[in-house]
């Protein structure tokens, strides 16, 4: 699964990705379902590397508050 925005530049983007496991499908309708996600989990997620840097500009996140919820 995958979801992709514009960054708070509008000259680049921020995106997620999320393991699907083997033997299931996903099926996502114009909408974001990856929320909460911890890059450290490299076997089940993917991000952009700048993805922390733009969720702390836009003050949609900080370090101390744990994970970023991407749909916030």
């Amino acid at each position: 699964m995958f979801h992709i925005m514009p960054d708070d530049t509008g000259a680049s983007a921020i995106w997620i990705a999320q393991r699907v496991p083997d033997d299931h499908i996903t099926v996502v309708a114009n909408q974001f379902v990856i929320a909460e996600f911890d890059l450290k989990d490299t076997k089940n997620f993917m991000g952009s590397a700048n993805i922390q840097e733009v969720a702390t500009r836009a003050k949609l996140w900080s370090p101390d508050q744990g994970p970023i919820n991407f749909a916030k």
